[in-house]
């Protein structure tokens, strides 16, 4: 078994198959050349490159781990699965129209 590196540079993530391979060999001068021919292939994953992410800080106030709906014009609802009577204070925007 014979061994050899390489460099490269990959642009996508992912599995992908390397292979068969094919190496060519010669002299400077061009006076003789020899291909050498390799079936195998082999596996190669690219992960995605990995990076320091900055501080988080979480607001005063906040405990780590809840999230609370900071949006405006987001409501959560308990009612998905059913309809019901307006109830004044809904919001016209959950209010079936049809």
């Amino acid at each position: 078994m014979k061994r050899w590196k390489a460099r490269g540079t990959c642009t996508r993530r992912g599995a992908f198959r390397l292979g068969p391979w094919e190496v060519r060999l010669g002299d400077p001068f061009g006076l003789f050349e020899v291909t050498l021919r390799y079936p195998d292939e082999a596996p190669l994953m690219v992960y995605p490159p990995v990076v320091r992410l900055p501080a988080l800080t979480v607001p005063r106030g906040q405990a780590a781990g809840r999230s609370g709906l900071s949006r405006p014009g987001i409501e959560a609802t308990t009612d998905a699965a059913s309809v019901r009577d307006y109830l004044p204070g809904d919001s016209l925007r959950r209010i079936h129209w049809r």
